[in-house]
């Protein structure tokens, strides 16, 4: 396949390439002298991610494809027709529809906006001598100036092109299918070029995260079993971060292909990456009491280094890295095969496997000793006291001795870990197991202390979750047709689910959320995997994407209901005017009477408060700002 940017004019049938179709203009009608048949003419806006340019679509061709498609020429002309350099696929040319929506491109340089001219050193010899107009679309303006061209929108010299002086003339003869052809000059009335369209089943499955994170956040006090498991296992909770990560790998592959200049790509990466830290550090770093207390600040001898968006900010550096320094792999042609996809992004799952052996080596060769700490929750009868934790051994995957939190307590220090982990729940710990209660009499010094659960060791493990998104986002962009895609990923998704499951019930390597162990990554990552296809199957394919607006809606504004909503700034900001008692607020009425008062059950009640109060109440608030195009991005 021949990038746009390295068409040039001549005679021949001799291009093969692949585009998106930005734009079409208006259908025009015209008439041939000698038989006075119709014919319908149609100017199109087409790019690839190197350049763009127009395209005659003849016939037929005007009402077969649409903007959003992916076409495929096959021996198509590049020439003059009325004094307009236009690509068209000519008598013996041919074109197809390939794919839709999913394609990197440019919109400048529009090689139809550029000048050829001879070159004065050669007379047989064609170059590139000025933009004629900057604009990159069917109705822009002329120019009424001359630029020369730089290095900006083609090369740092001049390209050349072999061209008899009577070839001029054959090109400028062959200007159509039929020789009485008229194409249409560019009509001032078309349409602005259309945007690429966001990739509908990704935005619900985002929303779908955010929701269930508003949910285990705000009901799995109630419901235990859509909370975090204590340790070993996997709960509904446990499943938001994998998908969290797998969302940010498909995106990573599908939105930097839009980015051209490395340098670029890098300087919004690591932008983006500072912006999620700050914002980590700011909701989950102790700063915000939201939504139940009424006081913000943190000492910052115990602010909370690591959380969500922190891990998040991590995976989102390393695997978007990768991608820009391999990005020439989705300029080339993938060779037929299972695993040839495989073969094209290399240097992704090379990373994987080394993140993979230095997680093994750190998690089953480190040393853990014998440590101590003190209580440090001020609501805690016992804040203050002391305890030391026994263990002496390397290769533990339990609560006290294992080396995940052992690197956490020497690098980030005790004090700046999460105070109050899901291991207080175990049955070591309290009666009340698996909900939250007093500890048992019993209970190992361990059960008190702080852990991590976002910590250094398991976001290094989770870069997997990312990478095996970013593969996703491969799948989605090299392989055309949806069959393709889904007998890539449904397969790849219950081998992953398989592997886990077999790892984690044959005690070889337990599911851990905790210590984000490998069963635990190909568990979560599988079932990532199939959730997307579903929602890829019903949404894009068999078009049934209504009922899942509300989520559509928060994935297009996820950041914001993620702060407003999961991290409780709305409802604190709303707590913030009671009256008489701090507890008398807006939020807690509601939640009182009209839910669990109704409902004669705390349980149902907070779980209908979340669902319909909480969720689709953000659902409906981000479809109004959809509607009037506020979004927050970072």
């Amino acid at each position: 396949m021949v990038p746009l940017k390295d068409i040039v004019p001549a005679a021949q049938n001799n291009i093969n390439t692949r585009f998106i179709l930005l734009d079409k203009g208006i259908v025009k009608t015209t008439t041939t002298t000698s038989s006075q048949a119709q014919n319908k003419t149609c100017l199109a806006l087409v790019a690839d991610e190197t350049a763009a340019v127009h395209f005659q679509l003849w016939g037929n061709e005007c009402d077969a494809f649409e903007p959003g498609d992916i076409v495929q020429l096959s021996n198509g002309i590049f020439s003059y027709c009325r004094n307009n350099l236009l690509l068209r696929a000519g008598k013996r040319g041919k074109i197809e529809k390939v794919g839709e929506f999913l394609m990197a491109y440019v919109e400048t340089p529009n090689l139809s906006e550029i000048r050829w001219v001879p070159d004065p050193n050669n007379s047989k010899k064609y170059i590139q001598e000025a933009v004629i107009s900057p604009h990159s679309q069917l109705a822009a303006p002329r120019a009424t100036f001359h630029a020369i061209i730089s290095h900006h929108y083609l090369s740092s010299s001049p390209r050349t092109v072999e061209l008899e002086p009577t070839k001029m003339a054959e090109i400028k003869a062959d200007t159509s299918h039929h020789q009485s052809l008229i194409v249409s000059e560019p009509d001032v009335s078309d349409p602005k070029p259309s945007k690429s369209k966001r990739l509908a089943s990704l935005d619900i499955f985002r929303g779908l995260t955010v929701s269930l994170m508003i949910l285990v956040d705000d009901a799995g006090g109630e419901w235990p079993v859509i909370g975090h498991a204590p340790w070993n296992g996997c709960n509904l909770a446990d499943f938001v971060m994998p998908f969290f990560l797998f969302i940010v790998g498909m995106a990573i592959a599908l939105s930097l292909k839009r980015i051209p200049d490395q340098f670029v790509a890098v300087k919004k990466v690591t932008l983006r990456t500072l912006k999620l830290l700050f914002w980590g550090l700011l909701l989950q770093g102790g700063y915000s009491h939201a939504p139940d207390k009424l006081t913000y600040g943190v000492d910052v001898k115990e602010i909370r280094w690591c959380g969500i968006l922190q891990r998040i900010a991590l995976a989102y550096l390393v695997v978007a890295l990768i991608e820009i320094v391999s990005r020439g792999a989705e300029t080339k042609d993938m060779a037929p095969g299972t695993f040839s996809i495989f073969k094209l992004y290399y240097w992704h799952w090379l990373v994987a496997a080394c993140v993979l052996v230095i997680y093994f080596a750190v998690i089953y060769g480190a040393y853990v000793p014998d440590w101590q700490f003190t209580v440090q929750d001020r609501e805690r009868t016992d804040y203050g006291k002391s305890y030391t934790v026994a263990c002496g051994v390397r290769g533990k995957l339990d609560p006290p001795c294992n080396a995940v939190g052992y690197i956490d307590r020497e690098v980030l220090g005790i004090s700046h870990m999460y105070q109050r982990p899901a291991w207080k729940r175990s049955k070591a710990c309290t009666e009340n197991s698996p909900y939250a209660g007093p500890f048992r009499n019993d209970a190992p010094s361990w059960c008190r202390a702080p852990f991590e659960p976002e910590g250094i060791v398991s976001s290094i493990s989770a870069i997997l979750s990312a990478i095996i998104g970013v593969h996703f986002g491969h799948v989605l962009i090299h392989m055309q047709g949806h069959p393709a895609r889904l007998k890539h990923w449904v397969p790849t998704g219950c081998a992953l689910l398989a592997l886990g499951i077999i790892l984690h019930f044959s005690h070889a390597i337990p599911s851990n959320k905790q210590l984000y162990t490998f069963s635990y990554v190909c568990i979560t990552s599988g079932v990532a995997a199939l959730v997307f296809s579903a929602f890829y199957l019903m949404v894009d394919i068999w078009s049934i994407r209504y009922l899942f607006l509300p989520l559509e809606w928060i994935g297009m504004n996820a950041m914001l209901v993620y702060v407003m909503a999961a991290e409780g700034i709305l409802a604190g900001f709303v707590n913030g005017w009671y009256y008489k008692d701090p507890h008398n607020t807006l939020v807690y009425w509601i939640q009182k009477h009209v839910f669990v008062g109704v409902w004669h059950s705390r349980r149902v009640g907070i779980l209908l408060y979340v669902l319909f109060a909480e969720i689709l109440f953000w659902g409906i608030v981000a479809g109004v700002l959809h509607r009037v195009g506020i979004y927050w991005k970072l």
